[in-house]
């Protein structure tokens, strides 16, 4: 079968970035193990990887002895606590430079009394570390909730006398929802209202899947390589299924071959990992339907 990936598959740059500051971490020598405050990605392949390099991930910091050196991870994490985290550990901040320069804009309009409409899903630990450099702030993950915002916040807005609006998204957000989101608080705010919008969906997630797209016209089989947990996966293979019923979300070569597939049917196919896959999982993959 012959096999087709986008330039742009697997690590975006923040990760590999991340990656590659972690493994440089972690060659130096130390005492204890290296500790990763929640997944530094989103995929259980390379927390599992991590594991065997002695980097170990926790859910709490309870699990982690003081003084030792703690990952924080591509996400970033609540600004309060980080705070709090450098007294007692030796912190490896691994926040994708994207996601900071999000945090930091947020944190600078709101020091100059912006309302803070972020766009993205609620319980998304990026979510959770960006609310926390707000002062007053809501989350729109949803259309609905974009219209409750848009009936609800207006008066809200109006009450507390908030004249200024800064809009901004999750950094793997959706576009569409984003752009929604601009238009539909321009119509609802006054005129007197000063917005200010900020698209921070990353650029290379954006050309990825618009590569993605491209490229799945000349082919009859598409997997999307990624975890059931990471956002950009998620949206990824929401974006292909749309044009297809040929597309197959998968997190590895086993749950490939558990989908048990007439793949002897298919000529050529189209392979796309998300930002959170490893290389070396995509390349198992690769060379199992190369051989087909």
């Amino acid at each position: 079968m012959q096999v087709k990936i986008p330039k742009m598959s697997g690590f975006c740059p923040g990760v590999r970035n991340a990656e590659k500051k972690l493994l440089q971490e972690n060659s130096r020598p130390r005492c204890g193990h290296i500790y990763a405050y929640g997944n530094i990605i989103n995929n259980s392949n390379y927390i599992t990887y991590l594991k065997g390099l002695d980097i170990h991930t926790v859910g709490s910091v309870d699990q982690v002895p003081p003084g030792s050196s703690l990952a924080i991870r591509t996400h970033g994490i609540n600004k309060q606590e980080e705070s709090a985290l450098e007294k007692n550990y030796n912190l490896i901040d691994l926040t994708c430079v994207n996601v900071k320069r999000v945090q930091l804009s947020i944190l600078d309009y709101a020091a100059r009394g912006f309302f803070t409409v972020i766009i993205g899903k609620k319980n998304h630990p990026e979510i959770k570390g960006l609310v926390s450099y707000a002062e007053n702030y809501v989350v729109i993950e949803t259309p609905e909730e974009l219209e409750d915002f848009a009936l609800r916040y207006h008066g809200l807005l109006q009450h507390q006398k908030v004249n200024r609006v800064f809009i901004v998204s999750q950094t793997t957000g959706r576009k569409d929802i984003f752009e929604m989101a601009v238009e539909k608080i321009k119509q609802t705010c006054s005129p007197r209202t000063e917005i200010v919008t900020y698209n921070s969906i990353c650029p290379i997630t954006d050309r990825k899947e618009k590569e993605a797209l491209r490229m799945q016209a000349e082919v009859d089989i598409t997997f999307v390589v990624g975890d059931r947990l990471s956002s950009n996966a998620n949206k990824l293979y929401t974006i292909l299924a749309e044009k297809s019923t040929e597309v197959y979300f998968i997190a590895d070569l086993a749950e490939l071959i558990s989908l048990n597939l007439p793949l002897k049917n298919h000529s050529c196919a189209l392979l796309v990992s998300s930002a959170s896959t490893p290389l070396f999982v995509e390349n198992e993959i690769r060379a199992y339907l190369e051989d087909i």
